[in-house]
């Protein structure tokens, strides 16, 4: 927001991948504003002066090529609850001792006459909770 903005002022600006700025690893990890403001501007001093590799600029992508990636994105953060979802009825299961696949159709079925190794039912709550992760998970 910041850069397409000083861009529609007309203002000449580079986004810096901070992981590509110089440091001495072998010097203590002192951090301090003032010491990073030196850095930067000698190394800014060195990139306008030509010399490569200084640091890495990262591209911007316009707006529409942002806004175009939003429903891959989003795509990808829903697969990543479902694994979630899953991996945390799985768990819950065999805490119990028992193996229940999770499947779109039957699991609810299924899990209302699983029993523990012991014949004993799993516990209401427990129960409960299993199948609150089943719906987030559909």
């Amino acid at each position: 927001m910041v850069h397409r903005e000083l861009q529609r002022r007309g203002i000449r600006n580079l986004v810096v991948d901070s992981a590509s700025i110089e440091r001495n690893r072998r010097a203590r990890q002192v951090k301090t504003d003032r010491i990073d403001v030196q850095k930067l501007l000698l190394q800014l001093g060195r990139h306008l002066s030509g010399e490569p590799k200084v640091w890495s600029v990262v591209h911007v992508p316009s707006e529409e090529d942002e806004d175009a990636r939003r429903l891959h994105r989003e795509l990808g953060r829903l697969k990543k609850e479902k694994t979630q979802h899953s991996n945390r009825i799985g768990s819950l299961l065999a805490l119990q001792g028992v193996l229940v696949p999770l499947k779109a159709k039957g699991f609810e079925l299924a899990l209302e006459h699983v029993r523990r190794p012991d014949g004993e039912p799993i516990a209401p709550n427990l129960r409960a909770e299993i199948l609150r992760q089943y719906h987030r998970w559909q």
